[in-house]
């Protein structure tokens, strides 16, 4: 049922969800056979408001009747965004973090790089690191992921 129902799902809220000015980054399935829960990952340039997130719930949940994916059995929507621990593997994933802490791990090289986006353009990335730039081609980096950041309150 996942990985088959998943991806006619895709097939069918791509639309739905671009028609939103959002992206979809990917669908789970979860929860039992009987009530499965469809898990809507989207992403957009200005974020993911409340608002936006109800408007996209609906317009996959009309979409999925529409073409009745799921038949007669119930099931739940849920959308989400990606979440600050999901590795950047797109352009529009360094885009959206311009200023964010960034950790690095290039294909060839072991070293493991931590800096500030600074730039994304579609095939490189410029990070700032340890104050100098460095620029990182989508292509020669093997995983990259933002970094929380905590301020300290001064005291």
């Amino acid at each position: 049922m996942g990985d088959d129902l998943a991806s006619r799902v895709r097939q069918v809220i791509g639309q739905p969800i671009s028609g939103q000015g959002a992206d979809l980054e990917d669908v789970v399935i979860a929860g039992s056979r009987k009530r499965p829960v469809i898990r809507i990952i989207v992403d957009a340039d200005d974020g993911l408001s409340l608002d936006k997130a109800a408007d996209i719930n609906r317009a996959c949940a009309k979409a999925i009747d529409e073409v009745n994916v799921m038949g007669e059995q119930s099931y739940v929507v849920e959308v989400t965004s990606p979440g600050v621990s999901r590795p950047l593997t797109a352009a529009r994933h360094w885009r959206r973090n311009l200023g964010r802490l960034v950790r690095i791990q290039p294909r060839e090289d072991g070293e493991v790089f931590t800096g500030r986006i600074v730039a994304a353009s579609d095939t490189t990335a410029t990070v700032d690191v340890a104050g100098s730039p460095r620029e990182f081609p989508y292509r020669d980096v093997k995983k990259a992921v933002i970094q929380v950041e905590l301020k300290r309150g001064e005291g």
